[in-house]
């Protein structure tokens, strides 16, 4: 087996690589035998690995993570969840000790279900980082909103997005809140962009990391639970009353990805394909 491990350093930052032993290629970069990096800026921790199969799958999912943006670096080594196919390696780094009492009251925990809960102020404690992943489904320069019936952001038009499940891929999750919210079933998804924003969550704010892939879906969509209705908007006429604050920056990024690709958005066909206007 091959690993992708990360060690967070002396200084904070983090450090990524691959091994096919993680214990002694970490006792190396701690003896100063390693990277220049590493030797620089001890001392050092284990706070990830990832297993695979095959060397290359290790190297590329290496060369993978170090592109990414420190806080979803940091989500993925919170959250444990598996990364470029390779499952999350708990031998290796070991299972996350449980917390027993809440943070704000110092009450016991108990866990009725999936996420522990004080006994004394009720508050509630998911132990994940807030991790989302949002689907664009777009087609021939229009994207696909959906209009939400229920709180939060009753009455506001939102894309489908969800949380990220502790074993459950973010493309995976994309796939089926897309099924969920519009009944369309997804073709295609190339990665659009990681967007760091503040939530409410129990009256707090909390950073939530929300990770966006353009969609390409065939049929009629059809509105799910959660949603009154959805409509297809151009890129250039999107509505004023969307749920979330930064999605106006994130469609903003979305519309300059279609340009990029496709052309000018008010400018398309019914093909997709760009015209001349029409003046």
């Amino acid at each position: 087996m091959w690993y992708l491990y990360v060690l967070r350093c002396g200084n904070g930052t983090l450090y990524t690589g691959s091994a096919h032993d993680v214990a002694r290629r970490l006792t190396e970069h701690q003896r100063g035998r390693g990277a220049a990096y590493t030797r620089s800026h001890l001392p050092l921790e284990l706070v990830a690995a990832w297993q695979y199969a095959e060397r290359g799958e290790a190297l590329r999912a290496e060369h993978s993570f170090k592109a990414l943006p420190r806080e979803a670096k940091l989500a993925w080594i919170e959250g444990r969840w598996p990364y470029k196919g390779g499952p999350f390696a708990f031998e290796v780094v070991g299972e996350p000790q449980r917390q027993r009492f809440c943070p704000y009251c110092g009450g016991a925990l108990e866990t009725p279900g999936e996420t522990p809960v004080c006994t004394v102020c009720g508050r509630a404690h998911d132990s994940r980082p807030g991790l989302r992943v949002g689907t664009l489904i777009l087609r021939q320069g229009r994207v696909l909103l959906v209009h939400r019936a229920l709180e939060p952001g009753q009455g506001l038009w939102d894309v489908p997005a969800r949380g990220l499940g502790t074993t459950e891929l973010p493309e995976t999750a994309a796939r089926r809140e897309a099924q969920e919210e519009t009944g369309l079933e997804v073709r295609r998804l190339d990665l659009l962009g990681f967007y760091l924003e503040d939530d409410d969550l129990q009256g707090e704010r909390a950073p939530i990391l929300t990770v966006y892939f353009v969609a390409e879906a065939e049929g009629e969509p059809c509105a799910g639970e959660i949603a009154e209705r959805c409509a297809w908007f151009p890129l250039a006429a999107l509505p004023e009353t969307l749920a979330d604050a930064h999605l106006g920056r994130v469609l903003a990024d979305l519309e300059g990805w279609w340009v990029a690709r496709r052309g000018r958005p008010d400018l398309q066909g019914a093909d997709g394909t760009a015209i001349r206007s029409q003046e």
